[in-house]
This record gives structure tokens, C-alpha cells and sequence, in this order.
């Protein structure tokens, strides 16, 4: 059996590279790579306004390197309407935390969380942020 995770195979712990929607040269980030931009220890964010758009950017305190992350909301299950634009976002890393549920990073404009979504949430439209690879 092929070795897929699309909502129907159960049989992956994250995306693979066939069904990764990101260009040649870039991917989803892994969850280990979603944690450590909630490493507080490691990394600050801040609300921020960058060329019109309103999200949330991510610094490394050791390099000073830095990812602007903009607060796109997320598209409705129910009814593919856009929700919380500019206040709200939430990134899909490449792997799932069950059967139908993926972990992401979310944000407001306070605190930043990463958790896994429950109740099929899959079946939001959340953005993807790709990584070089």
C-alpha cells in the first residue's frame, strides 16, 4: 500500500514530499522546527506591522537572524470564508498529531502556542509557510 497522508491513508507521520504543496527547493517546516520558534529562551516575536501587513516576527537571539510570520487568519471549514485576517494565524507544520489532526503554530497578537488541533481540523484551510531545504 502506498504511503500517503491526505485525509484518507493513515499511514505517514507527516507529509510527504509528493503532497508537500511547496515549490522545488523548499517544504513544510517540521515540528521540531515550529518548536523552536516558540522557544522563549531562544527567540523573541513581537507584533509587528511589516509593508502594510500585520503578524508576528520571530528572532533568533543568538544570530539576530529573523522570519516575519503575517497574521493571515484561516478559511472556514464550514463555508471557505477567510476569518481573523490580520488579528490571527495559524501555520501547518509536516506533521499530524492523529489521525485527522496536524500541529501548527498559531498566534495572535499576544502570545504565541503551538498545539495539534482536534475535531478534524484538518479541514481548515491554515497557511503554509515553506522552508528552504
Amino acid at each position: 500500500m502506498d504511503d500517503y497522508w491526505n485525509g484518507v491513508y493513515d499511514q505517514s507521520d507527516s507529509w510527504l514530499p509528493a503532497n508537500d504543496p511547496s515549490p522545488a527547493g523548499w517544504r513544510i517546516p517540521t515540528l521540531a522546527e515550529i518548536q523552536k520558534l516558540c522557544d522563549t529562551d531562544n527567540v523573541t516575536s513581537e507584533w509587528i506591522n511589516k509593508n502594510g501587513l500585520t503578524g508576528r516576527k520571530f528572532t533568533d537571539k543568538a544570530t539576530g537572524s529573523s522570519i516575519f510570520m503575517p497574521a493571515a487568519g484561516y478559511r472556514s471549514p464550514n463555508d471557505g470564508t477567510f476569518d481573523l485576517v490580520g488579528s490571527n494565524s495559524s501555520y501547518w507544520s509536516n506533521a499530524k498529531c492523529d489521525a485527522i489532526d496536524a500541529y501548527i503554530l498559531g498566534f495572535y497578537s499576544y502570545p504565541v502556542y503551538r498545539y495539534g488541533w482536534g475535531g478534524g481540523y484538518c479541514s481548515c484551510g491554515f497557511s503554509v509557510r515553506a522552508v528552504a531545504d
